[in-house]
């Protein structure tokens, strides 16, 4: 996540944070910089590492909340979110737009806001320089500030030129098969049914959280915009934009997980930016459709438990001090209990564990204090690790290796082995294409391992001999059926050599004398 130092100033009180201060602070709460680049501005640009869970940490407010909320700071600082300042209004949104979420499940929010009469032109310095302090390429004032949100607020959005709607209609819902899209870097795309898209009367005019539409784009002769503000499924936009190869900073935010309630906010910050830089007039209302609102996560801390973990004494008013700083609610409910209302930006924060992790992150971890030596308890291994022990040694001291091979097979191959009254057990996955088959025996792998020791030219003395334990799978009244099996293979001739009736026996025997060995070793005489 590149952060650009003076844009992330604009939200600290007092200012004036320099980039060793950003650096040291932002390592310490789990956010280390990767790189640091002087720009010609006197800005630093930063390359901040953020893990796959923060993704309320992609943006330069979310970065700004980690800094403000650190104990660790020589300079105490306070958050100082943007302030929005309403447009007047004229009109009703609804005389000009009609949107329909067919789709609430994989969209569970989708707004729409109109702003009529804007002037479509270059953007003010200030939101230029912003933007190219993170290496983004000004376009125009009404798409750059949608840019800007994305970094500033960590909420993705777009625009559409009203009047290039067919039957001035949105429609969030998957596409038909074969539908063509030519996305904003002007490339086709051929969508399938899988692939979730926000559409006109008659056609796609973007890929849902993805890239928008050229067919819409938003261009120095538009005068009517719509802004679009929504979240989506993680799944269905990684599974769309991989498949087509499109990599946005849009769909890299959504993969990771947008709350539906951070979007009021955030577009009211965008729709007053626009008619700040472009002008025109914003319609009263919003167009908003999906499932109901999340109820607020609630957490119970105690403690007491957090003085364990952390091996530290940390004071019940330093705990709600640190989550508070974070913009967590805390309620003391009793002297050894803290119910904690998790904002809707952290959707990382589901469990206790979770909370103390915070609690460690704001109050520095350099102040936990590091043992010599960690006691543990040992505890004798359980009767199936010990059977599993024997059951390793007695074959490998036998010859045979054991294998780990792969749980898929195809169904030809599957069929071979499938026990009598049972079916077998498919996924439906385009990534599993010629085996899309669980395995109902052991021995498919074990086959397939032996083929390939016989493609190198393996010839061990005795014949190559195998085994592997495993899970085996089928189907039976439209139930999965999972067993745990042992299987064996070996050689009755070497490769070179066509088996005979003795070879054949001596295999035999030899399989034979491996099963009884194991039986008596795990179940006695």
């Amino acid at each position: 996540m590149d952060i650009s130092l003076h844009w992330l100033n604009k939200y600290l009180a007092p200012a004036g944070l320099t980039p060793d201060e950003a650096d040291d602070l932002l390592t310490r709460a789990g956010f280390p910089i990767e790189s640091r680049t002087d720009l010609p501005t006197g800005d630093v640009l930063l390359d901040v590492e953020v893990t796959s869970n923060r993704g309320d940490c992609l943006s330069h407010l979310g970065c700004a909340r980690e800094i403000a909320a650190s104990r660790s700071s020589s300079t105490p600082r306070e958050l100082m979110p943007p302030v929005i300042h309403d447009p007047s209004t004229h009109g009703h949104v609804s005389d000009h737009l009609a949107l329909t979420n067919h789709e609430s499940v994989v969209c569970s929010r989708f707004t729409a806001r109109v702003i009529r009469g804007v002037k479509v032109g270059p953007s003010p310095d200030w939101l230029v320089t912003a933007l190219e302090s993170i290496g983004q390429r000004s376009i125009n004032n009404v798409v750059d500030v949608t840019n800007f949100i994305t970094h500033e607020l960590g909420n993705p959005c777009h625009v559409f030129d009203l009047a290039r709607l067919a039957g001035a209609q949105l429609h969030v819902r998957f596409a038909r098969e074969g539908e063509t899209l030519t996305t904003l870097d002007a490339k086709s795309h051929t969508l399938r049914t899988t692939d979730l898209v926000v559409a006109d009367a008659q056609r796609p005019q973007s890929l849902a959280g993805v890239m928008g539409g050229k067919d819409s784009e938003v261009t120095p002769s538009t005068t009517d915009v719509v802004f679009e503000m929504a979240t989506w499924d993680p799944v269905t936009i990684r599974s769309a934009a991989r498949r087509l190869a499109i990599r946005t900073d849009a769909a890299y935010r959504f993969e990771r997980g947008v709350d539906p309630r951070t979007i009021d906010d955030a577009a009211r910050r965008a729709v007053a930016l626009i008619c700040e830089v472009a002008g025109g007039s914003l319609c009263d209302g919003v167009l908003d459709q999906g499932a109901p609102l999340p109820a607020p996560t609630r957490i119970t801390l105690r403690p007491s438990r957090c003085d364990r973990i952390l091996g530290i004494r940390v004071p019940a008013g330093d705990i709600i001090e640190s989550l508070r700083a974070l913009e967590i609610g805390v309620e003391q409910v009793s002297e050894d209990e803290l119910l904690c209302t998790i904002p809707p930006h952290r959707l990382d924060l589901t469990r206790e564990i979770d909370l103390v992790e915070e609690v460690a992150r704001t109050t520095s971890l350099d102040v936990i204090p590091i043992q010599d030596r960690l006691a543990i308890n040992v505890r004798p291994p359980q009767e199936s690790e010990r059977a599993m022990r024997e059951v390793g040694a007695l074959l490998t001291g036998m010859g045979f290796y054991e294998t780990v091979t792969f749980s898929f097979t195809s169904p030809q191959r599957a069929a071979l082995f499938c026990p009598e009254g049972l079916s077998l057990l498919a996924v439906d996955d385009d990534r599993r294409k010629a085996e899309p088959t669980l395995r109902p025996s052991v021995l498919t792998g074990l086959l397939e391992c032996r083929r390939a020791n016989q493609d190198a030219g393996v010839t061990p003395p005795g014949g190559v001999r195998l085994y592997e334990v495993a899970s085996v799978f089928a189907e039976r009244d439209a139930s999965s059926v999972e067993h745990r099996n042992l299987a064996l293979l070996l050689d009755a001739a070497p490769p070179s050599a066509k088996p005979n009736h003795e070879s054949i026996q001596r295999a035999v025997r030899t399989a034979r004398g491996a099963i009884e060995t194991l039986v008596r070793a795990l179940a006695g005489p």
